[in-house]
């Protein structure tokens, strides 16, 4: 009796230990936590939308051949697409929209996706024990459990990641009033899901070595695509009420911040340049160094030659005007029997020399290929998912 009660626990926690994990790295993703309480009701809702389920296929059974017998792959197809996928992501878009699309929690893009998975995850772990549970031995139970970790459980993470997405994506188009591209958003809230699952069922029922394969890459491109999406989102994290005016790429703007910032250093740098300049001259300022002395009897005159300037006569300062760096300040009176001359001190070679500084004309310009609200591409004006305009 303990024996089996203690298998009957395992084949348990088989069937939901791979849940949790999802739910826990989903969970942890989002920056402004949702509450607990919104989160449970709707993993219990995931759980309800699965008798619903199991109603719908009792009734379209009685309807639809495909439902219980297949007979080609035309079979196979309906029953996967329409009997399994379709129902399955109708009745958790249901619950997914009754119970949080317009909940006052819903204020940012990511919460739609975690509210979306929690409800697919509470379906997939009912699902996963009644699975589990009605093998007829342990190892059977065990073997099934562990396919589903790695396959089913993740499998429904995704479809409802992205219907969670594209609600995000119709209750920002609802906000800003764009009533077709809401609709659009909804419809492909359903579908896609739906197409992605269908897919999935299509390739195990027909038992195919050939769509066997063809399974094994769909769920690692659809898994690795799932979760760029959601580290994405969760990067992101905008507001449903939140009005971007920029429409370049992140690549883009990293590219003109590092310019800026490099603009920056070429100034700060010249700064820098001219103050040891000014610095060394001033330290080493003697007037042997600076000024030749020598006694004249010439009218007042001042001539240039280069880094070369004499200045006779009485009376003239010396006060050199080409480079600021050169401008120490003012040399003495020169007197009327005496010329001044220039001698140019090179400084040493220092390591903050300037930049050259790159003309704003040579930047890149801003790309619209991606809309930075919400990742879709961008084909004109305003954004063709979530009608962010490109300014």
């Amino acid at each position: 009796m303990a024996s089996s009660l203690l298998m009957i626990f395992l084949l348990i926690a088989i069937a939901i230990i791979p849940v949790v994990i999802i739910l826990m790295f989903v969970y942890k993703k989002d920056k402004n936590k949702e509450p607990i309480g919104l989160l449970i009701s709707l993993f219990v809702g995931g759980i309800f939308s699965c008798f619903l389920v199991i109603t719908i296929s009792r009734l379209l059974s009685n309807i639809f051949p495909f439902m219980t017998n297949y007979n080609g792959y035309l079979d196979v197809f309906l029953h996967a697409f329409v009997g399994v996928a379709l129902v399955e992501e109708i009745c958790k878009f249901l619950i997914t929209y009754a119970l949080a699309y317009r909940h006052k929690e819903f204020d940012e893009i990511y919460d739609m996706l975690s509210y979306a998975i929690f409800v697919a995850l509470g379906f997939a772990c009912f699902e996963n024990v009644l699975y589990i549970m009605g093998n007829e031995t342990v190892i059977s139970g065990l073997t099934v459990g562990i396919q589903r970790a790695i396959t089913a459980i993740p499998g429904h993470a995704c479809y409802g990641l992205f219907m969670g997405y594209h609600l995000s994506l119709a209750k920002v188009s609802a906000k800003r009033k764009n009533k077709i591209l809401e609709r659009n958003n909804v419809l492909k809230a359903i579908f896609i899901p739906t197409a992605i699952h269908g897919i999935y069922d299509f390739c195990c029922f027909t038992g195919s070595v050939l769509f066997l394969a063809v399974f094994v890459v769909f769920i690692i491109i659809i898994d690795i695509i799932s979760l760029k999406k959601l580290n994405y989102v969760a990067k992101i994290n905008r507001g449903i009420n939140e009005k971007t005016k920029s429409s370049i790429t992140s690549a883009t703007a990293e590219i003109l911040e590092e310019a800026k910032e490099m603009k920056q250093s070429v100034s700060d740098n010249s700064l820098v340049h001219e103050a040891n300049s000014y610095n060394q001259h001033t330290k080493k300022r003697t007037e042997s160094e600076y000024f030749t002395i020598a006694p004249q009897t010439s009218k007042p005159t001042a001539s240039s030659n280069g880094d070369t300037f004499k200045f006779e006569g009485s009376g003239v300062p010396y006060v050199p005007d080409l480079m600021p760096t050169k401008a120490i300040d003012y040399a003495p009176i020169i007197t009327k029997e005496q010329s001044a001359e220039y001698v140019p001190v090179i400084p040493e070679e220092s390591e903050n020399q300037p930049i050259p500084e790159i003309p704003v004309s040579h930047l890149p310009e801003p790309t619209k290929s991606f809309c930075v609200y919400c990742g879709a591409k961008l084909q004109g004006d305003f954004c063709q998912s979530c009608g962010h305009e490109v300014k």
